[in-house]
């Protein structure tokens, strides 16, 4: 009996101490249950384990470094503090800490989504390859091209081609973007532009190979020039202006395509208040004593641009030449395949020339390649039906441009991987007429100029 009288207050003190320390044990299991909660919220992977187990060095201990040695600290101030201190001193510390950790990773996780946002890959190109195809269907609003086109043709303002693209355009990346986002890299191959190419307002697959080059180089002035226009719709540059608001000024000297090309402008919502305001059509007949003054008069514009596109079916090489009063950081032209890669061959230049046939028309690939060359231009490719070629000017991406398009030169040959038996016969053909047409190299007129010699005309 007074043994047992004896054990029932220590009993008693023992269940009391018991129960004390299973509330602190839940307390303390309930704040690092907490704790995991931050962490999953700040997007990192759950890793409490009982804290006798987390305390070692173990592998796999310190897959965050920081936040683990702050967590074992903590808990070490936890076990071992005075009994003075308060007992959730240490757990506050790690809520802190946690907490701080949380919008550190939130704020890097803000910046690197930016980034990313600004960064277009060749993935990014696909939704909006998809949306011109569905929108911009053959035929075009040829009904603009009529004399009573406008307003009162309600049947041409309702044409999908004057609607705002269905899918929103991708937002191009600026210059400074472009040199913080990782560079893809062309395939070193012939026909390299194959899995970026598309149309959407071009005449064949320009617009996905520009769009592809603004993405990796960055846009600048977001301006463009388009010598011979055609009648708006269809040209390298329409695409830009519609749909990612670059200006640009128009060039062609034919007089239907001219009345086609300001009604459909000036019936675009993208457009309509921007003409002569920004989007600028010039029926002006361009040659080599006039080019750079109608530039500078009609824009206000020198130095650098965007895109520069040419193809006047005629002396394409002496207004490229003629050209300077702005700088385009990327050029396509219009190549004559007849002459082959290695063939320096351009028409004569004439002020009033007029080509009867596709024979007489432009300049060969090398002779393009010497001229740019010259002026700073790499040949980065052409489409893969071959007579359109894109050059990039050297300092266009900061740090050159290698990381884009490699060390080794892109092989001009590369540009006439299409041609098989049929289409040689064709070109065969094409140059049997070209040679009753005058051709001249202008590498050897550049050295005749330099020796003083007379040119002959």
């Amino acid at each position: 009996m007074t043994l047992r009288r004896a054990r029932a207050p220590l009993l008693g003190w023992f269940a009391l101490a018991c129960l004390c320390w299973g509330a602190s044990y839940l307390y303390t299991a309930h704040e690092l249950l907490g704790l995991e909660q931050l962490r999953r919220e700040a997007g990192r992977p759950p890793v409490w384990r009982p804290v006798r187990a987390r305390l070692p060095d173990t592998p796999g201990a310190r897959s965050d470094p920081g936040f683990d040695e702050q967590r074992r600290e903590a808990v070490r101030a936890r076990l071992h503090s005075p009994p003075a201190a308060s007992p959730d001193l240490a757990l506050r510390a790690i809520s802190a800490a946690h907490v701080a950790q949380h919008n550190l990773s939130r704020s890097t996780h803000t910046a690197t989504a930016r980034l990313d946002s600004a960064c277009v890959s060749v993935e990014h190109l696909q939704p909006f390859r998809r949306a011109c195809a569905a929108q911009y269907r053959k035929p075009g609003p040829d009904a603009l091209c009529t004399p009573d086109a406008g307003a009162r043709n309600g049947s041409a303002l309702r044409s999908p081609w004057l609607q705002p693209l269905a899918q929103p355009p991708l937002a191009l990346p600026t210059e400074a973007q472009a040199r913080a986002c990782p560079p893809v890299p062309l395939p070193h191959a012939p026909q390299r532009f194959r899995h970026v190419e598309f149309q959407c307002l071009s005449q064949n697959s320009e617009d996905g190979i520009l769009l592809y080059l603004l993405s990796v180089l960055g846009t600048g002035s977001r301006r463009a020039l388009e010598i011979a226009g055609g009648v708006g719709w269809e040209n390298n540059v329409a695409n830009l202006v519609l749909n990612f608001g670059f200006d640009a000024l128009f060039f062609d000297g034919d007089a239907g395509n001219t009345r086609c090309a300001r009604n459909f402008f000036g019936a675009h919502p993208a457009t309509a208040a921007r003409i002569d305001r920004g989007v600028w059509w010039s029926s002006a007949f361009v040659t080599v004593e006039n080019i750079n003054d109608l530039v500078a008069e009609t824009t206000g514009w020198s130095g650098d641009i965007d895109v520069l596109s040419v193809d006047v079916d005629g002396v394409d090489y002496w207004l490229l030449e003629a050209l300077r009063v702005v700088r385009p950081r990327i050029v396509v032209v219009e190549v004559q395949e007849l002459w082959g890669a290695s063939e320096r061959r351009t028409r004569p230049y004439r002020a009033d020339h007029r080509s009867p046939e596709i024979a007489a028309m432009g300049a060969s690939l090398a002779a393009y390649e010497w001229l740019l060359e010259r002026r700073g231009y790499r040949l980065v490719g052409c489409i893969a039906r071959g007579f359109n070629a894109f050059f990039v000017r050297e300092d266009a991406r900061a740090g050159g441009l290698d990381a884009v398009f490699g060390r080794a030169r892109y092989d001009a040959a590369g540009c006439f991987a299409h041609v098989d038996a049929a289409w040689g016969h064709v070109l065969a053909a094409r140059g049997r007429a070209a040679a009753k047409y005058d051709w001249v190299d202008p590498a050897q007129l550049a050295a005749r100029r330099e020796c003083g010699l007379r040119i002959p005309q």
